[in-house]
């Protein structure tokens, strides 16, 4: 099978006493080209966190040189997002492990080394519309304010501090609908003091307002990509310097199934701007529903995938029954 090497990218940063050096290439098999798009949606098994991480990495990297791709969109809230682009912005050896940031942290240290060697305006940015956590707002909101939010209300300040304390609570999803009520009671006193909370917070008031506004709920999937694609949409005026990559879950990505993929796939606005890739782990352990999804490639496609190295992207034949997406892209 020819291949045409199309990126190598080399990082080299200190991961506590671990040197980590990401020589990741992706290879685009038979000499296809990866299209033109303006929205890429890598789906993942949330279960592979070391193989979704170096593949992203290196889709990301190639993307972002080849596809003019500037922002990445996580299968996380906003809180998380700002939480990323202050480690993109100002590093820090032990941010990221402390904000339990998804990809964990050798991840985001090369995304970083990444950024630093672009211009400014060339940079990753990360978006986030999926449901907050309340570990996440907490530590985010502390970062904005300083710790102390200097507001001239105390009522505002009460409140923001009920939301920053929630910090010291040990994650367990069974909190969250407490948090929530705690986040809805922010919203209102935040419009009355807008202009006040513009002038302190400065360039940061939009991620504030992103976060205590977000609606997407922690529920079932289609619940929450409905939120998340009208949240999208809202955003997608500001994101226009460049193309989008999306890391979400397999089941989110489907352009055929019942989420977000299929919703952006199937708007008129954005016909021919979407592709799909999938995830294809050689792997023995895979969970049932992921072993079930596979069984609809098509064999020829399966065969070369297996035969191919790590971080493969093989085209999918557009007239054959698997629709999900129109990539596979192989983690080993």
């Amino acid at each position: 099978m020819s291949q045409l090497l199309l990126r190598s990218i080399i990082f080299l940063s200190l991961v506590g006493s671990m040197q980590v050096s990401a020589q990741d290439k992706v290879t685009i098999a038979n000499g296809d080209t990866l299209p033109d798009a303006r929205f890429y949606l890598k789906g993942e098994g949330h279960e592979y966190v070391e193989e979704n991480a170096r593949a992203l990495l290196a889709l990301l990297t190639y993307t972002h040189q080849h596809k003019n791709v500037r922002y990445l969109v996580m299968e996380c809230g906003p809180d998380q997002a700002y939480l990323a682009n202050y480690y993109l912005r100002n590093g820090g050896d032990s941010f990221p492990s402390n904000n339990f940031l998804y990809m964990r942290e050798a991840f985001w240290k090369n995304l970083y080394e990444f950024n630093r060697t672009l211009p400014e305006n060339a940079r990753i940015k990360v978006y986030g519309f999926d449901h907050n956590r309340f570990v996440h707002t907490s530590r985010a909101l502390k970062l904005m304010f300083g710790n102390d939010p200097r507001v001239s209300d105390r009522e505002l300040r009460r409140y923001l501090f009920k939301v920053m304390d929630w910090e010291t609570q040990k994650w367990d999803a069974s909190l969250q609908e407490y948090f929530a009520k705690d986040l809805a009671l922010l919203r209102p006193i935040s419009a009355h003091y807008a202009d006040e909370l513009k002038k302190l917070l400065g360039n940061d008031y939009s991620a504030y307002l992103s976060i205590i506004e977000n609606k997407t709920p922690m529920v079932s999937y289609v619940k929450r990509d409905k939120q998340m694609i009208a949240q999208f949409m809202d955003s997608l005026p500001s994101m226009n310097e460049g193309n989008i990559l999306f890391n979400y879950g397999v089941a989110h990505t489907a352009l055929n199934g019942e989420g977000f993929g299929e919703r952006l796939n199937d708007d008129k606005r954005f016909r021919g701007a979407v592709c799909g890739i999938f995830p294809y782990y050689i792997k023995t352990d895979k969970p049932a529903a992921l072993q079930s999804i596979e069984s609809k490639i098509p064999p020829a496609v399966r065969d070369a995938a297996g035969r191919a190295p790590a971080l493969s992207l093989i085209a999918i034949d557009p007239s054959s029954k698997f629709k999900r997406a129109t990539w596979l892209y192989v983690h080993r």
